[in-house]
């Protein structure tokens, strides 16, 4: 951690700020079945941002899995 002291506060911030939104959303009257599969795309943006940032090797079957989860996300809020 040493150096990277910043990072670790500003993921310690925004990591409960992302459930104070699901939360916020939901009670807006956002429907579970669209905000639940949002939340869960936190893993393919890590995925994405490992590539583009971190320069990490991403294989065929990572961006399958993450194509799979967009079109999941799309279909459910389109129905």
């Amino acid at each position: 951690m040493r150096g990277h002291w910043g990072a670790a506060i500003g993921v310690g911030l925004l990591s409960p700020l992302s459930y104070i939104l699901v939360l916020a959303a939901l009670t807006d009257g956002a429907p579970l079945s669209l905000v639940a599969p949002m939340r869960e795309m936190s893993m393919m943006v890590g995925a994405l941002m490992g590539m583009l940032i971190l320069r990490e090797a991403v294989g065929r079957w990572r961006l399958l899995g993450c194509g799979v989860l967009i079109a999941g996300v799309i279909l459910l809020s389109s129905s």
